[in-house]
């Protein structure tokens, strides 16, 4: 209430779980009471009557998710982490034959951890913060849609710029292409009008901004009214912990301990500013073609050359790698070079120890 009656915020995203309900009212316990020992006192029961619904906090915080546009968040628990469901999990936004014959965001989870039933039947949106992590434990890419039951759920970020924009159901499909008579197909995503292209798996990688591009403010100060209004009014705000203790700290290519929540921040101003990046379909056949053609012709000048000119020729292919990367990311791809230029160190250190 404060956020939106006071402050005016465009819409809420909760990287937290309302899984349990919140009894401190000592509303169940007066309740118990007026079917007990004063069941027949009409002052109480009079009272009751009066108080329980300010005391009813979960129904509370019910009434106010419906009337505001607030995503909840909610987590999956992936294959081999058991199989527990909790909570209510919303309805799939996209139908399992979405991006047909791609299958994203596969295996798809056994289980997940979902807000109290009155709580998702009441809010406009609701979207998971499960984080995704690269084989050394960097969070470089994030999943924006995940296979689960009858069709596909969107990720937090994208369900809160979702409800941001009016609420109106997420649309995706396949984009299909050519290059060199090869068809290849690439999934996207589109919520609040922004269409954003998606890896193969259903990932984006996350447009990192260096700095502090993003305000923390205390709940504390929100409550209080210390926070300048001109600091939240049409922005839209995330929900989160940043405490060490509450284990939401992760790995990325900033900092070792970065914010869990942040990452859903800079998902979201990436789309918004329409530079997250995909790796494309044909980026694998791009690598390919390059170690083969590459390695051929550095093989052919380091034979007939020798080891100077072939250093010269190493270097002036590199370059040129290096810069086929640069064009590849200013149209938004992120296509890993790292093999062909390791293909082109080996062959010039083995045709000069050679």
């Amino acid at each position: 209430e404060q956020l939106f009656d006071h402050y005016g915020v465009a819409a809420l995203g909760f990287d937290v779980v309302f899984a349990e309900p919140d009894t401190s009212s000592g509303l169940d316990s007066l309740k118990r009471l007026a079917q007990g020992d004063l069941a027949g006192n009409r002052d109480f029961q009079a009272a009751l009557t009066r108080l329980a619904p300010q005391l009813d906090y979960d129904g509370r915080f019910a009434r106010v998710l419906a009337e505001r546009p607030v995503s909840l968040g909610y987590y999956f628990i992936p294959q081999g982490y058991g199989n527990a469901q909790s909570g209510m999990l919303p309805l799939p936004s996209l139908p399992a034959a979405t991006f047909e014959p791609l299958r994203p965001g596969t295996p798809p989870p056994t289980g997940y951890g979902a807000n109290l039933p009155a709580f998702q039947q009441a809010a406009p949106g609701a979207g998971f913060f499960n984080m995704r992590a690269d084989e050394d434990g960097t969070a470089r890419q994030m999943a924006l849609i995940n296979l689960f039951g009858t069709g596909y759920h969107l990720a937090l970020s994208a369900s809160t710029l979702r409800v941001a924009f009016g609420g109106d159901p997420a649309t995706a499909g396949l984009e299909s292409s050519s290059l060199l008579g090869r068809q290849y197909l690439t999934p996207w995503l589109e919520v609040g009008g922004i269409r954003v292209p998606l890896n193969a798996d259903g990932t984006v990688h996350v447009p990192y901004r260096a700095g502090a591009p993003y305000p923390y403010i205390s709940v504390a100060d929100v409550l209080a009214g210390r926070t300048p209004r001109a600091q939240l009014e049409n922005r839209i705000v995330l929900l989160g912990s940043t405490a060490p203790g509450l284990a939401d700290l992760r790995v990325t290519p900033l900092s070792n301990t970065f914010p869990g929540v942040e990452i859903h921040a800079h998902l979201i101003a990436g789309m918004l500013d329409g530079d997250t990046r995909a790796t494309p379909p044909w980026a694998d056949d791009a690598r390919l073609a390059a170690v083969l053609l590459l390695g051929a012709l550095l093989t052919a000048v380091l034979l007939r050359f020798g080891p100077t000119i072939g250093l010269a020729s190493t270097l002036v292919l590199l370059g040129l790698l290096l810069a086929a990367y640069g064009v590849a990311w200013s149209h938004f791809w992120v296509v890993p070079m790292a093999t062909p230029m390791l293909t082109l160190f080996g062959l010039y250190a083995l045709n000069t120890a050679y």
